[in-house]
């Protein structure tokens, strides 16, 4: 709920204060007043540009949030996937094998908290075993666009599918891609925006792991749109 603070203040002269709505205070403070960075870019941006990342942050240490028991992941592995995993809110639990993991749960005294993060379809029974507790599975796979270069060259991913209702590529079960596309509401602005991203991909000869020579430029993002009563 927002809400508008009070503050008291000494008497102003005459003239400089004119009666002003909720609106126009807000636009004037949040649109007018203030200077926005886009967080990606570093350079200046709009208040969407920052709403819409904090909103994205949100959801993403929702997701994440808890002690996130990882399974089987090499060094390399491990290494590239926390920047993915990480947040201020989890904790990172890698383990060697199921059974090590089984051990460190049954000894845990925070096993509400735990999430099992798994790497695409590997260790069905851990999952079942998860299940079967009732701790949230996450399974985590190659994002579309990953890298130049292969993961199987040690060359880092630069996105990660996270997954909590399944793995895009099993059409056996749900995935939280199959969600958005049954129940997500796509704006016109989110279908120019993919329009012209599919055009420049296309063009570009740009691949999951391979990209053309040229650059790819962003669509620019929406334009600043407020009402005043």
């Amino acid at each position: 709920m927002t809400s508008l603070t009070v503050i008291e203040f000494r008497p102003l002269q005459k003239g400089r204060r004119e009666a002003r709505t909720l609106d126009e205070l807000f636009a004037a403070a949040y649109f007018k007043y203030s200077r926005y960075l886009n967080p990606y870019t570093k350079e200046q941006g709009t208040l969407f540009d920052v709403t819409d990342y904090l909103l994205m942050m949100q959801r993403r240490s929702s997701l994440l949030e808890g002690e996130v028991l990882c399974i089987d992941l090499t060094w390399w592995k491990r290494q590239i996937t926390k920047p993915f995993l990480r947040t201020h809110h989890n904790q990172l639990r890698f383990f060697s094998s199921l059974s090590d993991c089984q051990r460190y749960y049954q000894g845990s005294e925070t096993k509400d908290l735990m999430k099992l993060m798994l790497w695409g379809q590997k260790f069905p029974e851990a999952a079942t075993w998860a299940e079967s507790l009732g701790v949230p599975v996450l399974r985590m796979e190659d994002g579309f666009i990953r890298s130049v270069g292969l993961g199987s060259n040690l060359v880092p991913p630069l996105s990660l599918v996270i997954d909590d209702k399944g793995i895009y590529f099993d059409s056996r079960a749900p995935s939280r891609l199959e969600f958005l596309l049954q129940n997500y509401q796509f704006t016109q602005e989110d279908r120019a925006r993919a329009g012209e991203l599919i055009k420049q991909l296309v063009q570009k000869n740009i691949a999951k792991y391979n990209v053309g020579t040229g650059g790819l430029a962003l669509p620019e993002p929406r334009p600043e749109t407020f009402s005043a009563r």
